[in-house]
C-alpha cells in the first residue's frame, strides 16, 4: 500500500516540476522578447538624435554660405536609410531684416540685437512601417544660432 501512495506522489511531483520549468521558460522568453523591442526602441531614438544634430550642423552649413540669409527657410532630407524623416524649419532673428531689404514671414526684426540669429526647428521621425517597432518614435529640438556677419 505505501508502494502506490509513493508512485502516486512521484508522479504529482513530475507535474509540479514540468509545470514550474514551462512557466519560467514562458516568462524567459517574454522578457527576451519584450527587451529586444526595447533595445531597438532606445537604439532608433539615439540614431534620430545623432540625425537631428547632423541636420543643425547642414543647416548652419547652407545658411553660412548664403550672404543674404534670406533664402533657406526650411528644408527636408530623405537619406539613404527611408525610415528617418528629417524635417528643419529656419526662422530669422536680424537687427534689419533681409539684407536686400525684402522681408519675408521667416524674419523677426529686433533693432536692438547685436548679432543676427537663426533659430532652426528639426524633427525627426521613424516611419513604422519600415521598421519592427510598434511605437511612435519621434524627436524635435530647437536650436538657436549665432549667424556669421
Amino acid at each position: 500500500m505505501t508502494r502506490q501512495k509513493r508512485a502516486g506522489m512521484a508522479m504529482i511531483m513530475a507535474i509540479a516540476v514540468l509545470v514550474i520549468v514551462g512557466t519560467i521558460m514562458a516568462l524567459s522568453i517574454a522578457m527576451t522578447s519584450q527587451t529586444t523591442k526595447r533595445n531597438l526602441d532606445m537604439y532608433l531614438y539615439e540614431q534620430i538624435e545623432m540625425l537631428a544634430d547632423s541636420a543643425r550642423e547642414y543647416a548652419m552649413y547652407k545658411i553660412d554660405n548664403n550672404a543674404t540669409h534670406c533664402g533657406e527657410s526650411g528644408f527636408n532630407i530623405l537619406g539613404q536609410d527611408a525610415f528617418y524623416d528629417v524635417s528643419v524649419a529656419i526662422k530669422y532673428v536680424t537687427s534689419n531684416g533681409c539684407v536686400d531689404g525684402v522681408a519675408a514671414n521667416n524674419f523677426i526684426t529686433d533693432s536692438d540685437l547685436q548679432q543676427d540669429t537663426a533659430i532652426i526647428d528639426v524633427t525627426v521621425s521613424v516611419d513604422k512601417t519600415q521598421t519592427n517597432t510598434t511605437e511612435d518614435i519621434r524627436f524635435y529640438k530647437k536650436y538657436i544660432e549665432n549667424i556669421k556677419p
